[in-house]
């Protein structure tokens, strides 16, 4: 006598399968979800302090961006983010090619990097990246009389 699986067993054990892997897959994606914006929210902040870091010790404002900080020069050549004028980023995450800016204004001698949003999105990812960031923290002045240690 064979021993082997019975048909009925095989769609039992294909049926498990495909629920399991139901509920699995879900969770694997929104996990990568979230694993692009944390990278980003990093990416974001380190091209900050890099551009202020950059102001401080340089004592100048470049024209633009992608000169003051290595993160958003690589960004923009990769395609992920665009820069259109000057002194100003804006960040690509998820489907919305302007999710974030990063801006450096000059008024008089005072120099801030400023956060802000560019549009207004629908995209999940781009959403739950903006309400981690502490926009708070920003205006960030980096020179001029109101820099504070």
């Amino acid at each position: 006598m064979k021993k082997a699986f019975t048909m009925i067993e095989l769609i039992f054990i294909i049926v498990i399968i495909g629920i399991l892997s139901s509920i699995a897959i879900p969770k694997l994606a929104a996990t990568r979800d979230d694993a692009l914006v944390s990278q980003r929210m990093h990416i974001i902040t380190s091209a900050s302090n890099e551009i202020a870091a950059y102001i401080v010790s340089q004592d100048r404002v470049e024209n633009s961006l992608a000169d003051m900080s290595q993160i958003i020069r690589s960004y923009i050549l990769n395609g992920n983010a665009s820069s259109n004028v000057n002194r100003d980023v804006k960040i690509k995450v998820g489907e919305e090619n302007d999710c974030i800016g990063i801006k450096v204004e000059t008024n008089g001698t005072v120099e801030v990097i400023k956060l802000y949003y560019p549009s207004n999105t629908n995209d999940r990812i781009c959403e739950s990246l903006r309400s981690q960031i502490k926009m708070e923290d920003y205006p960030m002045v980096v020179r001029g009389r109101h820099v504070v240690f």
